[in-house]
């Protein structure tokens, strides 16, 4: 269960993010809402990499983080977080895919079969070998979400994870997230415009306006899943 109890990100005499009390249980929650509503805030305030003005956010009764970032590194070990805008170091694919396993001194032979099988997973094995700058923009959205996924921590967090990709590669996408959390113990957290994208994941949606999160009813969201389609 990943809470949230009196969480307030404050940017000058602004807050720009408020959660008074909010659980969410494992599997696949959706966060809704236009730009600058605080859905990338709130990703990066579970993340442990925004300074909370009060409150906690934890995962199973254990803090991950309450203050000052960066959260505690034992917190934040135990997520994953795909920025909007990813950054992708210098060098093929295979490294940029390997290097949190070598911070987390996940032995070398070990390293190798995760990445292998994250990248299979996303189909781009093919780009192994590629310079991280001569890949596309889909192609660098893929690579990043292998950088979140072959850490396996306990929270996923993407923020609009399927920007860039083809219809395929969103399919593949949404796949391997349903299965990521068929466990029953991963919560995967995602901010998006898509309101398609929380359909076809049959995932519980929040709608964030203004820095505050309420629950969305479904038959709301499809009614935007619609609209998208017919624009």
């Amino acid at each position: 269960m990943l809470s949230f109890r009196d969480v307030r990100v404050v940017r000058g005499d602004r807050t720009v993010l408020r959660v008074d009390s909010l659980d969410l249980p494992p599997g696949l929650s959706v966060l809704a809402g236009p730009n600058g509503a605080g859905k990338s805030t709130l990703l990066l305030a579970v993340a442990g990499l925004v300074d909370l003005e009060g409150g906690t956010v934890s995962l199973d009764g254990a803090v991950l983080h309450d203050g000052t970032a960066p959260a505690p590194l034992a917190g934040r070990r135990r997520t994953a977080l795909l920025f909007q805008e990813p950054y992708l170091m210098s060098g093929t694919v295979r490294a940029a895919v390997e290097i949190g396993l070598k911070l987390r001194k996940v032995p070398a032979v070990e390293r190798r079969q995760r990445v292998q099988r994250v990248l299979e997973r996303l189909d781009i094995s093919h780009l192994a070998g590629k310079r991280t700058t001569k890949l596309s923009g889909g192609e660098r959205r893929k690579v990043a979400l292998a950088q979140a996924l072959v850490l396996d921590t306990e929270v996923l967090l993407l923020d609009e994870v399927t920007v860039n990709l083809d219809e395929e590669s969103v399919h593949t996408v949404i796949d391997l997230l349903k299965k990521r959390v068929e466990d029953g113990r991963r919560v995967v957290l995602l901010a998006t415009h898509d309101a398609h994208l929380a359909t076809m994941l049959h995932a519980s949606v929040y709608r964030v306006d203004k820095g505050r999160m309420v629950p969305q009813p479904c038959e709301q969201v499809r009614g935007e899943a619609v609209k998208q389609e017919r624009a």
